[in-house]
């Protein structure tokens, strides 16, 4: 099954040989097995888990940390990427082997190159270059050095454009792309592969391409939380958009159906009709995906992989006939067409022809590039340069009525591989300024805890800090207006609140925010905590026998696993530094949102980010930790209230939890994280739960 958002790298040299490997244990080799199988399905994140478990118990193996640095390159997990890639260069280089070092090297140098670590890659690459004599790796390793020396050329003279994330009630933790915008632009459509109930997980280990619609807000000006469209769009193939007629009556689709199929549906008053084939003269038994229609609808513009192109996916155009069907296909020559993937061709209104290529000289994987014709010669591709093109991949561009350029990128610092972005002359994409202003306050008004206004613009994925005023308990927070922002309110480390928000492209210079209460009491909202036991003291000693740890500070970003401090872990950690024999496993937990595969695998992230924060910050012995994941199970709020998603409940399934294996000389009691009565999961368990040998989707 093959989805259209392609696979944005490439395997020189496959996986295939770990199972030949000396002196492997039979387990390891079964290991190895699956690890290889899913590695030849692109199922990045069931081939990483094998790879990682292979990697732990043999440490020393460097094509296994090569394949596992691959899996996360593949992922989007750039820096964990680059710890395994260079963990196996290490190993490759005290082994003293040649050829699959070689190959590491390279990938190396490419997850620098797409981790913008330019000059890095530029000296990984430069040194590796003349050892080198495949014919084919050395070929890559010259695209690879064009690609950084022509990001260092455009990052020096960026153009004059803003690009701004569509922000978290767009995008997913999963790939989102091919945007497009109604003629009348109120209505976004867009592909995701986001989780959906009752659809399926495919062969890569993510769910099904869907397409989705998003409506403008008119009192922000901003993109609604996206809806499914169901009905006939919504079947058991990946499916997605690729273009929409001019009169915003026809969506032009693509399927995998027959390895890929371009199809059109019509407007039926509200609805979508059933999508119809494209004639033989566009779909054949090859790849077709990618289509957009000229101005006056007589063009279409597609991408194929069929016979007589000059490599990969090529560009082509068909004519309508005077029966108002689609005549042959024109290639549209060397000009435009590599031996490598051109894809998502866009034709402007003014005839410009917009496109993404592996193959013309780019910034590293897929660039956007456009090109104009005069008379029937295409100029010479343009890449439209930075910051719309970076080190990643930039596919899919649509441009709408006002001049703005939409597409997906899989740059740092989304919200989970692929999102969708819009850019823009600073001219047309910059707004005003609106200062948000609140309260923090707390219960006891005898003391002024220490708290912090945490604040992510994700539109732009800047990251900072305001201090409420000592006293009063008031912040300001600067906003940009038609901005996506999530804040978090800490008191002395602890999340109180989330919140997330999109400021209003018509908000005043000051716009009253909220008041937050910080802390639990009377006139503060019930929280739900069990109240630890009355402590037993030794006689003899005068000191208490047990230690008793509530969880608080151990919940995490959406989608994210990283851990910088936590009194919580630090408390843990003191309890098992004084007690040597005792022994504790690590749980990590998730929401719901994206793949049950994908939180399985989340949630044991978070408990291994734990593990080494306690080892390498706290010196806790590694033999005194155990780590799991639960992914989805045992939800201690809703994901959903009132049958909707809800982030203010599912936010605290975004967890760890202790289980106490052994206990020390001192007893370990471990008190639940406190959630909201209202949005408690009366069937949770806090002790005694067994964990599913699969990957389980709640339906809460």
């Amino acid at each position: 099954m093959k989805n259209r958002l392609l696979s944005l790298s490439f395997v020189l040299f496959t996986a295939a040989g770990v199972c030949s490997v000396e002196n492997v244990s039979a387990q390891d080799k079964e290991i190895a097995e699956e690890a290889e199988f899913a590695f030849g399905l692109n199922d990045w994140m069931t081939a990483a888990k094998n790879y990682s478990q292979l990697v732990a118990n043999d440490p020393n193996n460097p094509l296994y940390h090569s394949n596992l640095g691959y899996c996360y390159l593949q992922s989007g997990k750039k820096e964990q990427a680059l710890t395994e890639l260079r963990k196996a260069q290490s190993l490759y280089e005290k082994n003293k082997t040649k050829l699959p070092a070689q190959t590491n090297e390279y990938y190396l140098g490419s997850a620098l190159r797409q981790s913008e670590k330019i000059d890095e890659a530029l000296s990984v690459l430069n040194t590796l270059k003349p050892q080198v004599s495949n014919k084919e790796l050395s070929e890559r390793i010259d695209r690879e050095i064009k690609s950084c020396n022509l990001a260092k050329e455009l990052s020096a003279n960026p153009k004059d454009i803003t690009v701004l994330n569509l922000g978290k009630f767009v995008n997913s933790v999963s790939n989102d792309h091919t945007p497009l915008v109604a003629p009348d632009g109120k209505t976004l459509y867009f592909t995701s592969r986001q989780r959906v109930e009752g659809h399926s997980v495919m062969d890569d280990g993510n769910y099904d391409e869907n397409i989705y619609s998003s409506q403008l807000k008119p009192e922000t000006g901003t993109w609604d939380a996206p809806v499914l469209i169901e009905g006939s769009l919504s079947n058991q193939y990946n499916t997605s958009v690729v273009c929409i007629s001019n009169d915003g009556e026809e969506l032009y689709l693509y399927n995998d159906d027959k390895n890929g199929t371009i199809l059109v549906s019509k407007k039926n008053g509200n609805t979508w009709g059933e999508p119809v084939a494209l004639n033989s003269f566009i779909n054949t038994d090859y790849r077709e995906t990618g289509a957009s229609i000229s101005k006056d609808g007589n063009k279409l513009y597609f991408a194929s992989n069929r016979p007589g192109g000059v490599g990969g996916l090529d560009l082509y155009v068909s004519e309508r006939t005077k029966g108002g069907d689609w005549g042959p296909a024109v290639h549209l020559g060397k000009t435009l067409n590599t031996e490598l993937d051109e894809e998502g061709p866009f034709i402007a209104p003014d005839g410009t022809l917009y496109f993404s290529s592996k193959g013309h000289n780019g910034l590293g994987g897929y660039d956007i590039f456009k090109s104009t014709l005069t008379g029937f010669k295409w100029s010479e591709p343009e890449n439209l340069g930075t910051p719309i093109n970076t080190s990643s991949d930039e596919v899919y561009v649509f441009l709408d009525k006002s001049g703005k350029y939409y597409f997906a990128s899989n740059r740092r610092n989304g919200s989970g591989g692929a999102d969708l972005y819009v850019a823009g002359s600073k001219k047309l994409m910059e707004t005003a300024v609106s200062a948000y202003r609140g309260t923090v306050t707390i219960c006891d008004k005898e003391k002024y805890p220490q708290s912090l206004v945490r604040v992510r613009d994700n539109s732009t994925a800047e990251e900072f800090e305001v201090k409420p005023e000592e006293g009063t308990g008031s912040f300001e927070i600067k906003t940009y207006k038609g901005h996506n922002y999530s804040v978090s309110f800490e008191l002395d480390g602890d999340i109180i609140e989330d919140d997330m928000f999109d400021v209003s492209l018509n908000a005043q210079a000051v716009t009253n925010y909220k008041t937050v209460k910080l802390d639990p009491g009377v006139d503060c909202p019930v929280v739900a905590v069990t109240e630890p036991e009355p402590k037993n003291l030794d006689d003899a000693t005068g000191k208490a026998d047990e230690v008793i740890i509530t969880l608080k500070d151990v919940r995490f970003e959406f989608a994210k696993a990283e851990i910088n401090s936590s009194k919580t872990l630090d408390e843990l950690a003191a309890y098992l530094n004084d007690n040597p024999k005792a022994k504790v496993k690590i749980i990590g937990f998730c929401d719901a949102m994206g793949t049950a595969a994908f939180n399985k695998k989340l949630s044991m992230d978070r408990a291994k980010a734990a593990k080494k924060y306690l080892v390498s910050k706290k010196k806790v012995k590694a033999s005194q930790l155990e780590v799991d994941g639960y992914g989805e199970e045992n939800p201690i709020t809703y994901n959903k209230v009132n049958g909707e998603i809800n982030e203010d409940s599912k936010q605290y399934n975004r967890r760890l939890e202790f289980e106490v294996v052994k206990q020390g000389e001192k007893k370990l009691i471990v008190l639940p994280l406190a959630v909201p009565v209202n949005y408690a999961n009366p069937n949770y368990k806090s002790t005694g739960y067994k964990k599913s040998g699969r990957n389980v989707e709640t339906q809460i």
